[in-house]
């Protein structure tokens, strides 16, 4: 399963939280259609034990592993349930610990609407 993120108190920042739901949706379908989202969050991500020794876990890379392993898990024809159905909630950190993560998503939107100094 691969489910999204959602964000509960943005930081003070003006446009980010709209900056973010802009492009966030765009990749949404109109009309309400079933929605396959290409978001991968490794904080929203759940695989059976067996399905991921199978597959050689999370490789050893120093970002994207969870990516990585969502990749391996398609080209191993196993099913990926792309959901935004059941979103949990993440930081809204601008000082990111994981290169590469939802929090350097963050600061680089933070960056384009002139909020970061």
């Amino acid at each position: 399963m691969v489910g999204t993120v959602t964000v509960a108190r943005w930081p003070p920042v003006p446009q980010l939280a709209d900056r973010h739901h802009e492009i966030y949706y765009a990749s949404r379908p109109l009309c309400g259609a079933l929605w396959r989202h290409p978001h991968v969050h490794g904080a929203n991500l759940g695989v059976a034990a067996e399905v991921y020794q199978e597959v050689g876990g999370f490789p050893a890379l120093p970002i994207g592993e969870d990516h990585a392993l969502v990749s391996a898990l398609e080209r191993n024809g196993h099913r990926v349930l792309r959901t935004p159905h059941c979103p949990v909630e993440t930081s809204s950190r601008l000082r990111p610990r994981a290169v590469g993560g939802f929090g350097a998503h963050l600061a680089q939107l933070a960056a384009e609407v002139g909020a970061m100094r």
